[in-house]
Parts: structure tokens; C-alpha cells; sequence
């Protein structure tokens, strides 16, 4: 089996190529989930995480520079979404303080 570079993955990413979309998830979806998990402790979480870091990068992979490292791409989008789950977190958990300061009187 032919070995090809994430660069020539990106690009039929690109063109809707969804068998190179495959094998971009099949080669780094396990270490973008470990590294979900070092932000968000739940593994139902994490999953769902991991499953729009790469709906997002189908969703917009018309606008891929295939000359940029994938891999970077990858934990940088899993950062973002990683970092505002735990947002929506803190907020929830300011919220239910707030309604329980003044609501449950």
C-alpha cells in the first residue's frame, strides 16, 4: 500500500475526496482525542469534541492550505473547541449559583 504525504491528503480533502478524509481521521483521531482529554476529563465529552474538530475541518475544508502541517491544524481546532466546552461549563455552573441565590430563596 502506497504511503501518501498529509499534503496530498489535504489537497483531495479539498476536492471533497472523502476516502482521504478517512485516512486523515484514521491517523490522527486517537491522538487528537488523548489530547481533548487533556482538557476535558469526560470521555462522552471528549468524543463529541473530537467528532466536530473534524465535522469542522469537513465543513470547511475549501479554504485548507494543504502546506500547512494538518497535525497543527488538528490540535489547534481541538483546542478551541476543547477550551470552550470547559467555558460553557463554568458558565452553566455560574448560572445554576445565580439561580440558586436568587430563585431558590
Amino acid at each position: 500500500m502506497t504511503r501518501i504525504s498529509d499534503r496530498n491528503i489535504l489537497k483531495k480533502i479539498k476536492q471533497g475526496d472523502t476516502g482521504a478524509f478517512e485516512k486523515l481521521y484514521d491517523k490522527y483521531h486517537l491522538n487528537v482525542y488523548n489530547y481533548i482529554r487533556s482538557f476535558v476529563r469526560d470521555s462522552y465529552e471528549a468524543e463529541n469534541v473530537l467528532q466536530d474538530v473534524f465535522i469542522s475541518l469537513w465543513e470547511t475544508r475549501y479554504k485548507i492550505n494543504e502546506y500547512m502541517p494538518i497535525g497543527s491544524l488538528l490540535y489547534r481546532v481541538a483546542r478551541n473547541k476543547s477550551l470552550n466546552v470547559l467555558r460553557k461549563e463554568v458558565n452553566k455552573k455560574i448560572y445554576i449559583e445565580y439561580l440558586s441565590v436568587f430563585y431558590l430563596r
